[in-house]
Parts: structure tokens; C-alpha cells; sequence
């Protein structure tokens, strides 16, 4: 793993992470061009974010939507339909391609972090409403 809980900066792994936080947190390439904010939000080439953004625990200084590619989109894809019950391949979820499982064990287990963390935060919140 590199810095925070990301590997390392050239593995495919990690722009898958960095892409599905982006996702999460809502961030749409349509409304930072009509407003304008590309360049401030470091999401064109060669510019760096006003300021950074932080996943899973490290800094990330341009958009995480920059990181989505063909291979991110695929395993998301895949992801999602895993999680319906639907396998890419014939047979077992052992039957899978090595890379298919590789992708869900990560991204399911990113997902239980997430819920976790936002249990937590829905937890945080409750308490200080009964305050």
C-alpha cells in the first residue's frame, strides 16, 4: 500500500478506489464546467486542486473522476452486477477470472469501510442531536 490506504500511485487498484470515492461523493464533470471550476478543482490536465482531496487517508490533488478509465469503468460495472447476484463468466464465483475477484474482494471491501465510516458518522450525528 502506498501513503494512507491506497496502493501505490501507478496501480490499477488505486485508480479503481480513487474513481469510486469520487463517484460516492457525488462529483459530476458536468457541473464543474458550467461553473467553471475545472482548473481550480484539478480536473485538467497538467492542473493541480486548490485543495486536495482526501481518500481513504491520503491527499489527492486532482479530481478523483481523472483516474476513471476504460479498465475502472469495466470493474465497477462488474462490481455492480456481482452485487446483484450476476457473475461475468459461467459457473462459481471461484470459476471467475483471477483480475474479477481481485476487483471484488477490494471493492467489497472498500464498500464495508465505507458503511462502516458512514455508520459511524450517522452514530456521531445522533448523539449530538440528543445533546
Amino acid at each position: 500500500m502506498g501513503r494512507g490506504n491506497l496502493p501505490n500511485r501507478r496501480s490499477p487498484k488505486r485508480k479503481l478506489l480513487v474513481s469510486l470515492a469520487g463517484t460516492r461523493a457525488g462529483y459530476d464533470c458536468s457541473s464543474c464546467k458550467k461553473a467553471g471550476l475545472c482548473e481550480v478543482r484539478g480536473c485538467l490536465p497538467g492542473t493541480k486542486a486548490a485543495t486536495p482531496y482526501i481518500i481513504n487517508g491520503e491527499e489527492i490533488w486532482k479530481c478523483p473522476l481523472t483516474f476513471v478509465n476504460a479498465e475502472v469503468n469495466q470493474a465497477i460495472m462488474l462490481w455492480t452486477a456481482y452485487r446483484k447476484g450476476f457473475l461475468p463468466d459461467e459457473g462459481a464465483f471461484l470459476d471467475q477470472s483471477n483480475r474479477f475477484v481481485e476487483y471484488v474482494e477490494l471493492l467489497e471491501s472498500d464498500q464495508n469501510r465505507y458503511e462502516r465510516e458512514e455508520m459511524e458518522r450517522e452514530t456521531a450525528k445522533a448523539k449530538r442531536m440528543r445533546r
